[in-house]
């Protein structure tokens, strides 16, 4: 039995790459599940990039879903990205017009897929972001919830191979650029999955970088399918085939890649009496390693004192057919202004910190780029946001 697995889409619209992108990935997830012949769909959250997404958006989403429905019975979960509050919102409404062959766990359920039309010998538990990330910030046992729903699904289904899909973070996980800044407070160990001894396997969504974490039972990342960031391009990017025998325990999981938009990185140098040549520096440099529709991240080694011609190189790029272009300064080391630290310490609030922090050691950050980041460390209370920028300076 081949069940496919999708996570972390992060679905949007805001511009011409991420709609291009997002409307490309949800016209081949359906033809995957075709051609791979799946069982069963599990999509294990963030689906959605913005917490209010549009009606484009989720009209977009709920096509892919439906289509994705005539090969398969699908399962989705909620992720941190999916609402205004994790587990609620835009999916509360979505599982009550969920099309036929489609269910939207908003909360920890039990899913057994004998009772749907297919009459699928599987049984899914599932736990989303919110009741995973609200039980550790409450000091419960969010482990216990899996082990409960795993005793379920041992009592209510003893014969049928079961499989967990949570979104969340584990420890010890190899962290994509999306949480690489900080930890936060719906973090699992992983020795605590071992627990989780009565389900086949433990697919986990949030985390954008594929990877196994255990063997029995089998725990792993499927991974983002799309690109959204250059800190990302190195990674594969695709879907996850879980494979459950219905004749003994065994499982296994493979990967299949997506091909998708090319993100391509030009490292230069520049000296104040060069500014004016930068532009062919960069055509050279780039060689013939940029094609028509790449997004490009142009990393310029300059001192403070030298202006970079930034207008000259993103025409240059465009002239090629490049989709995207992003400037960036790389100030040397020994030209550094030094950080602020008392400012930042002193900032009562997290964020004012961060901003002092992120003046001093990266003034060029795009606007985009520092917004996410501030959004990430809005999760921190303000003892340990200072703690945490302290040691990051030091």
């Amino acid at each position: 039995m081949k069940v496919m697995v999708v996570a972390d889409l992060h679905i949007t619209f805001r511009n011409v790459i991420t709609r291009e992108d997002s409307v490309r990935v949800l016209r081949v997830l359906p033809d995957l599940a075709r051609r791979g012949r799946a069982h069963a769909i599990l999509v294990a959250g963030d689906t959605f990039d913005a917490r209010r997404p549009t009606h484009e958006e989720v009209r977009a989403v709920v096509r892919a879903i439906r289509d994705l429905a005539e090969t398969a019975p699908v399962v989705v979960i909620p992720g941190n990205h999916d609402a205004d509050q994790p587990g609620r919102g835009v999916w509360d409404l979505l599982a009550d017009v969920a099309p036929e062959g489609v269910t939207v766990c908003t909360g920890p359920e039990i899913v057994d897929l004998r009772s749907h039309g297919r009459a699928l010998p599987l049984v899914i538990a599932t736990l989303p972001y919110g009741d995973v990330s609200e039980g550790a910030a409450a000091g419960s046992d969010a482990v216990g919830v899996m082990l409960g729903l795993a005793a379920r699904c041992a009592a209510e289904a003893p014969d049928v191979p079961a499989v967990l899909v949570a979104h969340c973070e584990v420890e010890g996980a190899i962290p994509g650029v999306e949480n690489r800044l900080l930890q936060t407070g719906s973090m699992l160990q992983r020795s605590s999955l071992a627990m989780v001894d009565y389900v086949r396997a433990i697919v986990l969504g949030h985390v954008h970088k594929r990877q196994l974490l255990l063997e029995r039972p089998l725990a792993f990342y499927a991974g983002s399918p799309v690109c959204r960031r250059h800190d990302e391009a190195s990674d594969p990017h695709g879907v996850g085939w879980l494979s459950v025998s219905l004749d003994n325990d065994e499982v296994s999981i493979d990967y299949e890649d997506i091909p998708g938009r090319r993100w391509s990185t030009i490292c230069v140098g520049l000296r104040p009496e060069d500014a004016q040549g930068l532009a062919q520096a960069v055509l050279e440099a780039s060689g013939a390693g940029i094609e028509r529709g790449d997004v490009v991240r142009v990393m310029v080694t300059a001192s403070r004192e030298v202006s970079v011609p930034v207008d000259a190189v993103t025409d240059a790029l465009r002239k090629l057919g490049v989709a995207q272009v992003a400037v960036e300064r790389v100030v040397p080391e020994g030209d550094r202004a030094p950080l602020r630290l008392p400012e930042v310490g002193k900032a009562a609030d997290p964020t004012e910190a961060l901003v002092h922090y992120l003046a001093a050691v990266r003034p060029d950050m795009p606007d985009e780029e520092r917004d996410y980041v501030l959004q990430l460390h809005r999760a921190l209370s303000s003892n340990e946001g200072g703690a945490a920028l302290e040691a990051a300076a030091g």
